[in-house]
């Protein structure tokens, strides 16, 4: 019977394959048109149907600028989208507000870093992902970064500033990547943290935070010689440095604090009304490092992981923002010397009323400074957005994101549909009042936050009840750098388009030699 089939089968010999080609390829579409119809159906976001196995989207994301990415996707999919980048296939962009005012009131989706390299180095985000400890943070951070917090701060801030400028302008010009990290670095250590460094060396504990923070966001490979790895050696050698150094210190504040009325190490001894009482306990201006204390202290023992961690978790989140504040914002006023010289007559005004000093007076007196701040920081954001674990499925517009999914809402992406700026043309690839890179002074309008403007997005700092509590003291850092600078000297790019192709995710990374700043004195 087989031979008989086979001699039936031979006339056709030569089109069989052809046949079973055509078959499997069929049989291949038909599935795939089932699966995409019923993908086509659910209630799940759109997003890429087929990408490359792990890398996905990757290099077409590392190809343009993050804003860019995101808008064209929002103009092909919406303001809810599924991506997938680095690995992670589980991850939605969100630029609804309405549904983001959701997700960041929900309790049950705490801040998650999908990023293993981050997880490894930040380990305990308890103050961040426990709502009854986060709650408890805020409200101590509040008073350690309020208005009379700043006001304190304000005169080391200015002077750690004035004395680098001035050894920017004795040298003519100044690298602004490194400049940018190594200012933001002496703000955060000399400044913001408070921690008292008497018996360390402080220039080793400056390098050491540095090679921390540069594994935050590296490649999650840990091998010899990688940056994962140098950042866990320069972890586990500043936390044995600060804990040496700081451990009376925090045993003071901690019996200070107890004094006070905080249960220590209770991690489930607090009730609500236990948490009430410990919100309105906190002094009218507390430092950073009391701060932590008296928000740790309820929940857990003030042991030695404990305080390294609450250290460096402060060192990363007040030098990493500034960095990437101060760096954009010289980078784009470098692009604009119009707006110098409007920046330059304020200053003159300024001083002609309050003298030389940058007091808190003279900051508040400086409207045209503050708009070019938020401009830039409208343009270039300081942060890549924040992601958050999704608790529960999440209603956006009329789809839902799956429990478990990664969101990530992303500043300029939010900034570049904002319905008060944006005309809705999608057939641009960045819209006009975003689009530093080919038009750069009609985009930047600093008269846009002038005049009592409302309604503007403004997500650099997060938005809501989460927005980062350290947003004044870097608007604060921001004016009082560009002030100095701009009553000195006039400064410039060496090369105007270095940051077209500046890596900026997740932080600025320019080519070697690329980000010359140079500076000319003014005359008087």
């Amino acid at each position: 019977m087989l031979l008989s089939l086979l001699e039936y089968l031979t006339p056709y010999r030569d089109i069989i394959p052809k046949a079973l080609v055509v078959l499997i390829v069929s049989l291949g579409a038909l599935i795939f048109k089932q699966s995409y119809d019923k993908h086509k159906a659910s209630r799940q976001p759109p997003g890429p149907w087929l990408t490359l196995p792990f890398i996905g989207e990757t290099l077409s994301f590392f190809a343009t600028h993050p804003t860019s990415f995101f808008f064209q996707r929002f103009c092909e999919y919406g303001p809810v989208f599924r991506i997938e980048l680095f690995g992670i296939k589980n991850c939605y962009v969100v630029a609804d507000p309405a549904a983001l005012k959701v997700l960041l009131r929900d309790e049950n989706s705490p801040v998650d870093i999908p990023s293993g390299g981050f997880k490894l180095l930040m380990r305990d985000l308890g103050h961040l992902q426990s709502p009854q400890q986060h709650s408890l943070w805020r409200r101590m951070q509040t008073n350690a970064l309020g208005g009379d917090a700043i006001k304190k701060m304000l005169p080391a801030v200015t002077e750690i500033i004035e004395s680098r400028v001035r050894e920017w302008a004795a040298t003519g010009h100044f690298d602004l990547n490194q400049a940018c990290c190594s200012l933001s670095m002496d703000l955060a250590i000399d400044v913001v943290v408070g921690m008292p460094l008497k018996n360390l060396d402080v220039p080793w504990i400056k390098r050491c935070a540095r090679t921390f923070m540069d594994g935050l966001y590296a490649p999650p490979f840990n091998l010899p010689g990688s940056t994962l790895r140098k950042a866990m050696h320069a972890r586990t050698a500043l936390g044995k440095a600060l804990w040496q150094e700081l451990r009376g210190t925090i045993g003071e504040l901690e019996a200070k604090v107890t004094l006070s009325g905080s249960k220590p190490a209770g991690r489930s001894s607090l009730g609500s009304t236990d948490l009430d009482n410990e919100r309105t306990k906190a002094p009218p201006c507390m430092g950073m490092l009391e701060a932590q204390v008296a928000a740790a202290l309820p929940f857990k023992p003030l042991g030695q992981d404990t305080v390294v961690d609450l250290m460096l978790h402060n060192i990363a989140a007040a030098a990493d923002t500034t960095a990437v504040g101060l760096f954009h914002v010289l980078a784009l006023l470098a692009s604009l010397p119009e707006q110098q010289a409007l920046l330059l007559d304020e200053q003159r005004k300024v001083i002609a009323a309050h003298g030389d000093s940058i007091t808190p007076a003279a900051v508040a007196c400086m409207p045209h400074l503050e708009a070019c701040v938020k401009e830039c920081m409208r343009i270039l954001p300081a942060s890549q957005g924040s992601f958050r674990r999704v608790g529960s499925p999440l209603p956006a517009g009329r789809y839902v994101v799956p429990a478990g999914a990664f969101v990530w809402f992303h500043p300029g992406l939010l900034h570049a549909t904002d319905p008060a700026l944006w005309d809705g043309d999608t057939s641009v690839p960045c819209p006009p009042h975003m689009d530093w890179q080919h038009g750069l002074t009609a985009a930047f309008k600093p008269e846009r936050w002038l005049g009592g403007a409302t309604g503007l997005h403004a997500y650099t700092f997060g938005a809501g009840l989460h927005r980062c509590l350290g947003q004044k003291l870097a608007f604060n850092e921001l004016q009082v750098l560009v002030a100095s600078l701009v009553r000195v000297c006039r400064w410039k790019l060496q090369h105007p388009d270095f940051l077209r192709s500046c890596q900026m995710f997740p932080v600025p990374r320019p080519a070697s030699g690329l980000d010359r700043v140079v500076i000319t004195l003014r005359s008087s």
